[in-house]
């Protein structure tokens, strides 16, 4: 094989213990002609509820197996945001930040800035972004939520920079786009 990563081999344990940092998350990518195999390889976790609620089951259980595991309470957050359930969902990331999480986690999952956002939280979604913005200044997403955590305190003119910043990163960016024309430029 060629390209950046050509023959990386593990085995399954130590791709599950590194996968574990993005809760388990796989992409199936088939085609249409493939889709009944696809669905039995995959079972009950074709339907999204399902598949959360089992994953906010194995978090629960990696929290309670051990309590100062940051990946789990993170994994339970993230579970738990795509539940419906921010509240709870802020918690489990505030534990996993109190414990300590890699200063990169959240370059690329963002459930916390959601959870933060849903739950009314919007001081600690800017704090967060802030932290996130100083370790990687061109993450388009941490723009974005400081953008909505900033309107949602009436700081309409920082959330417009926000917003900004996050089209100029990403001019593709359809959310940025939205929230501007939503504050009208």
């Amino acid at each position: 094989p060629k390209g950046p990563y050509p023959g990386i081999r593990m085995s399954y344990a130590d791709l599950a213990r590194l996968w574990r940092a993005f809760n388990r998350t796989y992409v199936l990518v088939y085609d249409d002609g493939r889709a009944a195999a696809a669905e039995a390889v995959v079972g009950e976790d074709m339907d999204d509820r399902t598949m959360w609620e089992q994953a906010q089951e194995l978090a629960q259980s990696d929290a309670q197996a051990n309590p100062q595991d940051a990946f789990a309470w993170f994994n339970l957050g993230s579970s738990l945001e795509a539940l419906g359930r921010p509240a709870d969902a802020a918690v489990a990331f505030d534990q996993a930040r109190v414990i300590g999480l890699p200063w990169r986690m959240l370059w690329y999952q963002f459930a916390p800035f959601r959870a933060y956002y849903d739950s009314g939280r919007y001081d600690e979604l800017i704090a967060v972004a802030d932290a996130t913005i100083a370790t990687a200044g061109n993450i388009e997403e941490t723009f974005y939520w400081k953008g909505r955590g900033l309107q949602a305190l009436g700081d309409l003119e920082g959330a417009r920079r926000a917003y900004q910043r996050a089209a100029e990163l990403n001019s593709n960016y359809a959310d940025a786009a939205a929230a501007l024309t939503e504050l009208g430029g």
